[in-house]
């Protein structure tokens, strides 16, 4: 359990984008951020690791900017 809050803060830490209201992606190639919305951006919902709040925003992104 301490193993999967670790992971859910480092989401939250290094992945929320509070400016545009989504999780950006983590390219494992360059070890960068990709900040820019994608379905990536969908799997903290998945897992139930965002917060009723966040989801709601990134829910609203993805409507409104994935095809």
């Amino acid at each position: 359990m301490r193993l999967a809050n670790a992971r859910q803060q480092a989401i939250e830490k290094y992945l929320w984008n509070d400016k545009e209201g989504w999780y950006a992606d983590y390219d494992l190639k360059s070890h960068k951020v990709r900040n820019q919305l994608t379905a990536a951006a969908l799997f903290p919902l998945y897992v139930n690791a965002a917060s009723r709040e966040r989801a709601t925003k990134v829910a609203a992104a993805a409507e409104s900017r994935l095809p």
